[in-house]
């Protein structure tokens, strides 16, 4: 005879628990025993595994992020500086243009101040 219950805990049904163990079948529960703390066992250990993975895996998201939080820091810092140096190029070279011509109006008025004197 086979009776049920409802576990308030569980929404759903189960045997008795002392039903599960006929003395008929001793051996035969035992081996069931067995082979379920076995898989029990399997399961327990491949869920260890499993979270030690996930849990490897957040160190490396978390690494992952670090370093792409560095290399943006590190893009922003070479962008202000390579923008400082395009400033500067261009400045130098007009200061190098303003120079030469600087020397070649100074030549023209030495050069007519000379022949206008003649």
């Amino acid at each position: 005879m086979t009776s049920t219950y409802y576990d308030t805990d569980a929404p759903y049904i189960t045997q008795e628990p002392y039903e599960l163990y006929d003395s008929d079948n001793s051996d035969n529960n035992m081996t069931t025993i067995i082979s379920l703390q076995d898989d029990l066992d399997e399961s327990t250990q491949l869920l260890r595994n499993n979270i030690k993975k996930v849990t490897d895996r957040d160190q490396l998201i978390n690494s992952i992020q670090d370093k792409t939080d560095d290399l943006l820091d590190h893009s922003q810092i070479f962008k202000k500086k390579s923008n400082r140096l395009q400033r500067r190029s261009c400045i130098q070279a007009y200061f190098c243009e303003l120079i030469l011509l600087f020397i070649l109006i100074t030549i023209i008025i030495i050069l007519i101040v000379v022949l206008s004197n003649k």
